[in-house]
Formats: structure tokens, sequence, C-alpha cells
């Protein structure tokens, strides 16, 4: 989810283009801005996540433990005679913790005679880099679901060749129902602190932007212009809804290349219920911004500066009778 950490080790002065020798705090806090916008700013899909914290020195398993189910009691209670206790089933789901990072280096001339605010951009597309990460790794959890729906009912990917049709997302939504699966009404704020916030209680579908206009030509389909003067809250990247579906649009999820009838591109739209799937939370270390100097470490002649970041996460689903995918072409 999209929590972020600080920056440690900036220099220099706040507002500079690059970075000189003088004080720590300034510099930490600018270049931390322009990270945290770019991290934050856009739809992720870990907010939709159910998150648990890992503490330090706990080591690097997050741990989600979940209840079974509720079902009726078909059989009438007996006067006078106390009941069989029920146990419940406790199921223990956990995954571990993985690093990703990458360092961008700029040598002396670089700064002083290349493109002005290099660190500042670099900043910022750090933060960008960041978020895909950690969109990739959530996309990959989802899509390993075992509830899925080829287009128009075929048997597998490769014999998939239709768009997404009111048949397909009315499938999932009887699919969700049956299995009892609650509807997302609160999700996790896209800041650095832990906390939620409410939404429309509905099912999120999250499609890839090349499913847009095909969306929009379903019977049914309302568009977010429709209702974002309603008062209903709208989420980043939101387009429309479909009945109990509200959707999203995102390019950054995955599409299976040439997978489908006659080597067709095939879109795996996600279709959720609430805590279908656990992000860990490791407090301000999820997402970190590192900016060195020039003469840092055994930098001697004051020739180097890196601008570095590092994201610790991980992503695992929890109730796989929650996720839905949809699989389509989209011509």
């Amino acid at each position: 989810m999209a929590f972020a950490g600080n920056i440690n080790g900036a220099v220099g002065d706040i507002g500079a283009a690059t970075p000189t020798t003088g004080t720590q705090s300034a510099d930490t806090k600018f270049y931390n801005r322009h990270f945290l916008e770019n991290y934050l700013t856009e739809f992720a899909p870990s907010v939709f996540g159910s998150f648990v914290a890992v503490d330090k020195h706990r080591g690097k398993t997050a741990v989600w433990n979940k209840l079974d189910k509720a079902t009726a009691v078909t059989t009438t209670t007996t006067e006078g005679v106390t009941e069989t206790s029920t146990k419940r089933t406790l199921t223990r789901r956990e995954v571990t913790l993985d690093q990703y990072s990458d360092v961008y280096e700029f040598s002396d001339l670089q700064l002083d005679h290349g493109v002005e605010g290099v660190f500042t951009d670099t900043s910022a597309h750090s933060g960008k880099a960041a978020q895909l990460t950690e969109n990739f790794v959530v996309y990959t959890a989802l899509q390993g679901g075992t509830n899925v729906r080829y287009g128009a009912g075929v048997a597998s990917r490769v014999l998939t060749n239709t768009a997404l049709s009111t048949a397909d997302l009315d499938y999932a939504i009887s699919a969700l129902r049956t299995a009892h699966a609650p509807k997302i009404s609160m999700i996790a704020k896209g800041s650095t602190k832990i906390g939620t916030e409410p939404i429309q209680s509905a099912y999120y579908c999250i499609v890839h932007e090349d499913q847009k206009i095909l969306l929009e030509a379903l019977t049914g389909y309302k568009s977010i212009e429709v209702y974002a003067d309603s008062g209903v809250n709208i989420m980043k990247g939101e387009i429309g809804k479909y009945k109990e579906v509200r959707f999203i649009a995102d390019t950054d999820i995955p599409y299976f290349a040439a997978a489908g009838a006659s080597s067709k591109d095939v879109y795996g739209a996600v279709m959720l219920g609430d805590k279908a799937f656990g992000v860990p939370y490791v407090g301000m270390k999820n997402a970190q911004i590192i900016t060195k100097g020039l003469g840092s470490g055994e930098d001697a002649a004051n020739q180097r500066a890196t601008v570095a970041w590092k994201l610790l996460t991980a992503a695992i689903i929890l109730q796989d009778d929650s996720v839905m995918r949809l699989e389509n072409t989209i011509v």
C-alpha cells in the first residue's frame, strides 16, 4: 500500500538544482517531497489490500490469520438441551517480504554542466519507479488467483476472442455474491500514515486503459461524469460503474501478449471484494529515497553523487473467492 519513508543522507540547500556540501535537514524534506509526490499521486492497487504490520527485528514474514466464514444453522434447537459447541477454523496465510531498489549515479561534470535540476527530477523519477514496482508486485499476486472467467465462457485463455461484456460482468458479480464476498467500503489512505478512508460500497474492478472505450458501449454502464458531482467519494483512476461494480482504469495492470485466439492480446481485469489480498506494512521502510552528494563515501575527489530508492514489499491473496479475473480481448 502507498506508505513511504524518509530520506537519509541528503546534503545541500533547499531548492538547489544539485546537492552541495552543507546542512541535511532542508534537502531531506525537499527531495523527499518530490519522491512522495510521485509515489503517492496516482492510483495504487495496494489501497484495496488488508495490511498487517511487520515489526522490526521480527523477521521478514508477514502473517494473516483468517477465520472461516459464517454458515447457516439448518437444525432447530431442542428445548432444555445444551448445544454442542462449534469450533472455528483458523487458516494462516504468510508471505515473505522482498526488497527492490535502483541507484542513479551522476558525475560532478554532469551536475555542473549537464541538465539543470537533475537531482530534483531524479527524486521524482524514483518515486514513480517505486510506485510502478509496488503495482507490479500486487498485480502479479492477483493474476495468480484461481477464479477466472474467460471471455464468453470459453474453456481457456488460448480460446479467448471476445471483449469484456455484460454477461462476463454479471457472471463475476454472481460469483462474488455467491461466495458472500463483502463489498469494499474502506481503503488504505495514500499517505505516510496508517489509516483508512471511506468510499462508496461496491465491488471494484481494475481494467486496462485499453478497455475503457469498450466499457462505455455496454448497456447499463454509467461513466463517471454521470455521478461525479453526486457527493459520492471518487477513487483515483475511477472511470465508471455497472450495477454494483465500480471501475478503475490503470495502464499498469498486466496483459498477456498474443496469448488469445489468433494471437490476440488478452487483458486480465480483476474484480475484488473486501480484504481479498494482503500487503505488509513495515512503517517508514516500505519505500525510501536516499540521496548522497559529491564526496560521499570513498569519493575523495568529489566526483560522484547518487540518488537511490528502495522498496520493501510483498502481496498475497487472502480470500481467493473474493478475487475474480476476467480475461478478454479488445477486438
